[in-house]
């Protein structure tokens, strides 16, 4: 895939970078290391938070002030006129393709807009494609690198890798199959409980269909398959009967009118004992159904409720209460989220422990789940349970009539529903349930006697005849319940079964995600770790301190250990390793990531990244990016653009730019309020040309100054010339005299020694020309002051002359086949 270099950077009114009408401009080679010097304080991290607006659309350590402090108040330069930041980016495909450029623009309103200068279609798309974990590193990163909790390392580590989306895949469907989650968002509990009511009440609606079938037409119903049948054998016994014959011919049992059939029994006797008759046969059909679970049943379920009470007491004997259950909740929270990560250590009074508080509250948290299991395994144990729909039913039944006052189901109900009754609760419960289970019994007693009683009164025919009305009446009704609870059943499973179904296909692609994730990352960090380990041996110098990054398998914890450290093994590199060695350990695990990275950006800003870091190990470090990593000395490597305030790192930077691989700029100015401007050979030649075309001679001529001190002290670093040690170790003393004196001295030297290489019109061009030339029109003067006659054109002249003077240390180099300008060794060699 194409990747992208950055090869410019304006910033204006962004941050601590002002500059009103004059952006801070910057320009990066794809092809060398590429730095960047200010002491603090002028706007180098300025720079890189641009960067990181710019490709992520925000600031790290803005986003985490906290909302009153309005951090979107500070993105925007606060003495920039118009309050508006603007930030403009160049990219240089690596294939060759014309640079692509990028406008980033944050309004007074805080609203960001993104355009493309150089007519890109989706300017947008293309910078989210830059949004990179590697593309941006800072000192912080690191150091949290090491110091997080290994399941955010581990994420972290993700990202670098390229593979934060499926970490992020592998983190939503965690959360999405987690179970209680899922059977709370899906219902199953809602259904498995409607399907089980549904069930019981089709079990009591066959029943009474059962009872009701033999004592109409006298004999069992053996197969309940068949109610179409047993229907018409029922409508068939009610045609039969000579007094009823002429009502029912032709009909079906659901079209019979036993309302009307009860009529007529009454007419045809001439009373009202039929109506008392019915009535009473109904009352015994319902107590009947009522009383149809097993008494041994409800025993049992009554038995195995206060066995599951025991259990769950006695393992909630084993916390310490919902007081500390919070506490541990709390722990918890800390630790995965990566708040607390010191592993020995209490969060709550930071003492010093034996043993890991991860582990610690692990297992405290596990005691609580499985007294949380067994609670939910109560309530779900009552839902299904015989005797739970025994009470609802006698309670709620007209035929007993419990009076509204009485009442206890719904109270009780809730209360076990949830699982947190007491045993006494349970025993109330089990009473209330034998006296309720005693009246029903009691009125069907009572029923069966007035029964009896009006039978005595009524002809036989014409009582037996009410009765089989009524049983006839109880068996269409238990039948339409019966269909209809069979009904709402199917409906119910084929809701539960396709929640079932997405439950386990959610819940297996959840692990065969996990597992596929683990694995991926596993290979990852498998291949950089001989890369890592090499950067680390290289920046730190050692051979006998070697680490390793352990990824534990199934999970995304990522560990950071030391495979030996002076010839001993599996230690914690977090315990033993400085901050130097920690720091250089995370910043070679994100180089080594970022080589093997295919992402759209080719590049890596470093911001003040060697802080903890000597001297030794800055030089190390540098070189490494410059002679490893850095594009094209590795034909895969990337393009480094590195941010310091070191003032040991200003002088490295100074000593290789200008060189082929190296571009090195500095920044001065006086910000947030004034302006800051990039100091260097390029920038101090095209601020003097446009001011000497404008006729500001006056305001040219300091910085004149400056450009011929930069060129002289560039001559003396890249030809080696040898300098006094006052001039070495003191920057006062790098006057513009001091300079030309050591210059020339050097020249006179190996002159004498007859082993000057320069060529001979390359001698005289500083001898007769250049140097008089620059001592006698311009230094001369330029210290006394004498500088008002000079003009536009001279001060040009002189500009000329610096850089004619600059050339005659430089040759033609053809050894590559192409005519290359390249500076002398030293004097002596080239």
């Amino acid at each position: 895939m194409t990747r992208y270099f950055i090869t410019k950077l304006k910033v204006e009114g962004f941050r601590g970078i002002n500059n009103e009408a004059d952006p801070l401009s910057l320009k990066f080679k794809p092809d060398a290391v590429n730095s960047i010097f200010a002491v603090n304080g002028i706007g180098k991290s300025s720079l890189f938070d641009a960067l990181s607006y710019a490709l992520h659309g925000d600031v790290p350590k803005l986003e985490t002030i906290q909302a009153q402090e309005r951090p979107q108040d500070y993105y925007a330069n606060r003495f920039h006129s118009t309050g508006k930041a603007t930030i403009e980016l160049e990219l240089q495909p690596d294939d060759g393709g014309k640079p692509i450029g990028i406008t980033v623009s944050r309004s007074k309103t805080g609203v960001r807009s993104v355009s493309s200068s150089t007519g890109h279609a989706a300017p947008a798309t293309f910078l989210a494609s830059l949004k990179e974990q590697f593309a941006l590193l800072d000192y912080q990163t690191f150091a949290r690198f090491i110091e997080e909790s290994p399941l955010k390392r581990g994420r972290t580590f993700s990202a670098l890798l390229g593979l934060s989306a499926y970490s992020g895949t592998r983190q939503a469907l965690q959360a999405a199959s987690e179970t209680r989650t899922l059977n709370s968002d899906l219902d199953i509990k809602v259904l498995t409980t409607s399907i089980e009511s549904a069930q019981r009440e089709a079990r009591q609606s066959q029943a009474t269909i059962i009872s009701s079938y033999e004592k109409i037409v006298g004999k069992a119903l053996t197969d309940i398959g068949r109610l179409d049948d047993a229907a018409a054998d029922v409508a068939q016994a009610f045609a039969s009967v000579e007094l009823l014959k002429t009502m029912l011919a032709g009909k079906r049992l659901d079209e019979i009118d036993f309302e009307s059939l009860k009529s007529t029994i009454r007419a045809a006797e001439g009373g009202e004992k039929h109506q008392d008759l019915a009535n009473t046969v109904s009352k015994i059909s319902k107590l009947e159904a009522l009383l149809a679970p097993s008494h041994a049943s409800i025993v049992a379920d009554q038995a195995a409720l206060k066995r599951k009470v025991a259990e769950r007491d006695t393992l909630l004997s084993s916390t310490r209460g919902e007081l500390f259950k919070g506490l541990y909740d709390a722990a918890s929270l800390l630790i995965a989220g990566g708040e607390w990560s010191e592993e020995m250590q209490c969060p709550l009074c930071e003492s010093t422990l034996d043993h890991s508080i991860r582990e610690h509250v692990e297992n405290q948290e596990a005691q609580y789940a499985s007294a949380s299991a067994k609670i939910n395994e109560l309530g779900e144990y009552w839902d299904r349970s015989a005797w739970r729909a025994s009470v609802s039913a006698i309670e709620s039944s007209d035929a007993i009539g419990v009076p509204l006052p009485e009442r206890r189901y719904s109270e009780l109900d809730a209360t076990f529903s949830e699982g947190e009754f007491t045993e006494l609760q349970l025993e109330h419960a089990v009473d209330w349930s034998t006296k309720l289970i005693q009246r029903a019994r009691e009125e069907l007693r009572v029923a069966n006697a007035k029964r009896d009683e009006i039978q005595k009164e009524l002809p036989d025919s014409l009582v037996q005849l009410t009765e089989q009305v009524e049983h006839g009446r109880s068996f269409r009704d238990a039948l339409n319940r019966y269909r209809q609870k069979q009904g709402q059943e199917a409906d119910l499973q084929v809701k539960l079964e396709i929640r079932e179904r997405w439950k386990s296909c959610i819940t297996g692609a959840s692990a065969i995600f996990s597992d596929a994730e683990a694995a991926l990352s596993a290979t990852k960090v498998a291949e950089i770790e001989d890369q890592y380990k090499e950067m680390f041996a290289f920046i730190m110098s050692v051979d006998d301190v070697i680490p390793k990054l352990q990824r534990e398998a199934g999970s995304e914890d990522l560990h950071v250990q030391l495979a030996d450290f002076h010839g001993q093994h599996k230690l914690s590199a977090r315990a033993l390793l400085s901050e130097s060695f920690r720091n250089a350990l995370a910043l070679s695990v994100f180089l080594a990531a970022a080589m093997k990275h295919v992402g759209a950006p080719r590049f890596v800003v470093l911001d003040d990244v060697t802080s903890s870091f000597d001297s030794g190990h800055q030089y190390m470090l540098m070189e490494l990016i410059r002679t490893k990593l850095q594009h094209p000395v590795n034909p895969d490597g990337l393009q480094f653009i590195v941010l310091s305030h070191d003032g040991l790192l200003e002088k490295y930077f100074d000593r290789l730019g200008g060189t082929t691989d190296w571009h090195h700029n500095k920044l001065q100015g006086s910000p947030p309020m004034g302006a800051v401007i990039s100091h260097g050979a390029d920038r101090l030649k095209g601020t003097i040309d446009k001011l000497l075309r404008a006729g500001q001679t006056t305001q040219a001529e300091p910085l004149i100054r400056q450009y011929l001190e930069f060129s002289l002290q560039a001559i003396i670093r890249k030809v080696n010339i040898p300098v006094p040690i006052d001039f070495a170790i003191k920057d006062t003393s790098k006057m513009t005299q001091n300079c030309l004196d050591a210059i020339t001295d050097a020249i006179n030297l190996h002159k004498a020694a007859n082993s000057l290489v320069l060529d001979s019109k390359q001698v005289t061009d500083l001898e007769m020309v250049h140097v008089p030339a620059i001592l006698g029109n311009w230094v001369s003067h330029y210290a006394t002051g004498s500088t008002a006659s000079f003009t536009a054109p001279l001060l040009q002249r002189i500009i000329r002359t610096i850089d004619d003077l600059a050339e005659c240390f430089q040759y033609d180099d053809t050894s590559s086949g192409t005519v290359q300008r390249k500076w002398y060794r030293s004097l002596s060699r080239r």
